[in-house]
């Protein structure tokens, strides 16, 4: 397995780029794009095609909001070998009870309330590798082959520009398919936010930014 950790970068949150900096693992940034524009340019499609000229097999994929650790991300990597697909988890915020994992089927339509995710709670996830019909992009991983498959869209709720939840059909494709996702309590990172909604909650330093994409090698 030769893995790659793509980062979706659209804020400077200075504690979680300097923990994918500090990741052992090859990194790609895709910088200044929102969700719809991935899509609709075809960034991702262009990154997979990217990775697999660079002889890379697998892709672990990490919003820019989660401060990662080498202990999640050397579990997840193991979780893939053994299972196929593998994912982190975060807590939806610093003090929440609930994770981004569910063990339900997946709601079929745009989600309106939290509730319709079927989260888990944190003091219930067990203690040994679980399947997850949910993974949030918190260091999720699978092979250049599947993320060529499944691609990276979002579910439309409206005009075109108001795409998001591109996790949330990616889980859809997989539980279409029959594929499972894995993950344990090893996997955890940090959400840096302090509650659960739609308000960050504090305040990022944003600045300037440039619609890229950058590779960088593991500098560990």
């Amino acid at each position: 397995m030769k893995p790659i950790l793509c980062i979706l970068k659209v804020r400077e949150i200075p504690d979680c780029l300097q923990s994918y900096e500090d990741a052992p693992i090859d990194k790609v940034y895709i910088c200044g794009f929102k969700e719809v524009e991935i899509e609709a340019m075809g960034v991702f499609e262009k990154v997979v095609a990217d990775c697999q000229a660079k002889g890379y097999t697998h892709l672990m994929m990490i919003s820019d909001d989660a401060t990662i650790n080498n202990e999640a991300v050397a579990e997840v990597l193991r979780l893939t070998d053994v299972y196929g697909i593998g994912s982190g988890f975060c807590r939806l915020d610093y003090t929440s009870k609930f994770v981004n994992l569910s063990y339900d089927k997946l709601i079929q339509t745009p989600p309106r309330k939290l509730a319709d995710y079927n989260l888990i709670k944190y003091d219930k996830m067990p203690h040994v590798d679980f399947k997850t019909t949910f993974t949030g992009f918190a260091l999720t991983c699978m092979s250049l082959d599947k993320w060529a498959k499944y691609g990276f869209e979002c579910i439309y709720d409206g005009g075109p520009h108001n795409g998001s939840c591109s996790d949330l059909l990616l889980s859809r494709k997989l539980e279409a398919d029959g594929l499972e996702i894995w993950t344990n309590r090893k996997t955890e990172v940090i959400h840096e936010k302090i509650q659960a909604s739609t308000v960050i909650g504090q305040t990022f330093f944003i600045g300037e930014q440039h619609r890229e994409i950058i590779w960088k090698k593991a500098t560990k």
